[in-house]
């Protein structure tokens, strides 16, 4: 995974940024499994699987931080289930002969899950993310598009019915 964040940079904490980079690359998979939707293909499964466990990766050292609203291992979405779905494999049934003979055929785990359940796995990451603190920070410094922070810092309305940002 490529840093997009410069060494110097101090707008985020050395320690957050391979949080936000699992959380885009985690984002991205999900992406591109929605455009597969409704069939994703084993392959577009996998990748997500992969960081979406690299994004659990990140974020399980906090997993017993007071902060979490609801506790780790009492969510509604089991997020630790991904290592599984990467390590194992299941037997699938499939007609492969003329006959109608079902022959056993090992695919990974993944394979057999939802697409569905993959992404529902992203956003409670995502919400973990948020509720401890570690999703990218929206804050800037000064402008952004010309919209300032402060509301002391607009003039006055010059026309009536226009009122100050607050």
């Amino acid at each position: 995974m490529s840093s997009r964040y410069r060494d110097d940079d101090t707008s985020n904490q050395a320690h957050e940024r391979p949080i936000i980079e699992a959380k885009y690359e985690a984002f991205r998979a999900r992406d591109q499994l929605r455009s597969e939707m409704p069939s994703p293909s084993v392959s577009t499964k996998r990748q997500a699987a992969q960081a979406l466990a690299n994004y659990r990766d990140q974020l399980v050292d906090y997993r017993n931080e007071g902060v979490l609203e609801t506790p780790w291992d009492k969510r509604e979405v089991n997020v630790d289930i991904v290592d599984d779905l990467l390590e194992q494999t299941v037997e699938v049934g499939e007609n492969t002969d003329w006959s109608g003979r079902q022959q056993a055929q090992s695919v990974p785990a993944v394979a057999q899950l939802n697409a569905r359940h993959l992404i529902d796995i992203g956003k409670e990451l995502d919400a973990i993310a948020k509720e401890l603190g570690k999703a990218a920070n929206v804050e800037s410094e000064g402008e952004l598009y010309g919209v300032k922070k402060d509301p002391d810092d607009y003039a006055e309305p010059k026309a009536d019915g226009i009122t100050k940002p607050q």
